[in-house]
């Protein structure tokens, strides 16, 4: 999967893929076990170093996080691709991923990562939040229809507004917010405020100058 991302990161990912596993194979040639009997006693030397592969794996991941965060994907899009070439790492790893995972939860570069992912995350729609507070009242499609008493909003009509399917009227917005002002003992705002109340605009009048002739 691509993801959206340009030709250039995904060559540079592959080339990280391909630096990775070559690094585990030399590693594990390097150390293959060398069984050594002498005197009566079996002696294991060469053993492979388990740190240097789980380090080799957690920097590749780290070098794909790289290419990731500087892509213009959105942040979910971001998130998902990582935990794609993740598992593709972790294919290589011959190994517990645990180890993997642990190790790179510990990384500042993953704190930050994800720190980024928070502060660019979109809002949730008005269909996501509006399911969000019938979930949370506990009210079935046709009890919230009842609950708001309006005519216009049915079980149909609110069922296509929590889909998406649907942008419900200002009107309705306003009956929404009502309704579950109501039903959860809090202040719903659902609509934004009007363009005055979020930044006056300054007016300036042009001086006009009259003289007599």
């Amino acid at each position: 999967m691509t993801f959206g991302l340009t030709p250039e990161a995904q060559a540079r990912i592959a080339a990280i893929l391909a630096r990775v596993e070559r690094t585990l194979i030399d590693i594990q040639d390097a150390g293959a076990p060398e069984l050594i009997i002498g005197k009566g006693i079996l002696i294991v030397r060469g053993l492979t170093d388990g740190d240097r592969l789980v380090d080799t794996v957690v920097g590749g991941l780290g070098d794909i996080v790289a290419v990731i965060a500087a892509s213009d994907l959105p942040a979910k899009e971001k998130r998902e691709a990582v935990a794609v070439h993740q598992r593709e790492l972790l294919k290589l790893f011959d190994g517990d991923p645990a180890l993997v995972i642990e190790r790179v939860h510990r990384q500042a570069w993953w704190r930050t990562f994800l720190d980024t992912l928070a502060s660019r995350a979109e809002p949730p729609s008005l269909a996501q939040r509006l399911e969000a507070l019938r979930t949370e009242a506990r009210l079935s499609l046709a009890k919230l229809a009842d609950e708001t008493g309006a005519e216009g909003l049915t079980t149909r009509s609110i069922g296509r507004h929590l889909r998406g399917e649907a942008h419900p009227s200002l009107s309705n917005i306003r009956v929404y917010e009502q309704t579950f002002t109501r039903l959860l003992g809090r202040p719903i705002t659902l609509t934004p405020p009007p363009p005055s109340a979020r930044s006056p605009r300054k007016t300036t009048r042009r001086k006009t100058s009259s003289k007599r002739r």
